[in-house]
């Protein structure tokens, strides 16, 4: 489990150096975090990081989810 962190950055490389490396990843869905950028917002660049990450195989889950 990571800290919020720069989706796009530090984040992203963490969850994919565990998936290469043969780690079961689960990312928290809501739990990471950036800001805007010139061309999409915060909240597109984490929902393509998300679908980044489910395509390589991390499994998704909300916050609630977690915490069940």
């Amino acid at each position: 489990m990571g800290s919020p962190q720069h989706s796009q950055h530090c984040y992203t490389n963490s969850v994919l150096s565990a998936i290469n490396l043969g780690f079961k990843v689960t990312v928290v869905s809501d739990g990471h975090g950036t800001i805007d950028n010139e061309n999409k917002t915060a909240m597109d660049i984490v929902k393509e990081q998300n679908q980044l990450f489910q395509n390589k195989g991390a499994v998704l889950k909300s916050t609630n989810e977690v915490l069940r």
